[in-house]
């Protein structure tokens, strides 16, 4: 499950921040914080930069 909203708060970045940070889409930023897609690696790693956080951050295994 990934983890991303959470995160994304707790920098106080906005959707849009965090999505030209990672240079994706706001719609994709969206559509992966309400699981509507999953993700691939490549986007896992842009997110993760934009955080400036380890990638396994991101996903949380339950």
């Amino acid at each position: 499950m990934i983890n991303l909203k959470q995160l994304r708060l707790q920098q106080g970045l906005s959707q849009r921040k965090l999505a030209n940070k990672a240079n994706i889409s706001q719609s994709m930023l969206s559509d992966i914080e309400n699981n509507k897609v999953n993700p691939t690696i490549i986007t896992l790693q842009k997110l993760a930069k934009a955080l400036d956080i380890d990638i396994g951050e991101l996903i949380q295994v339950s």
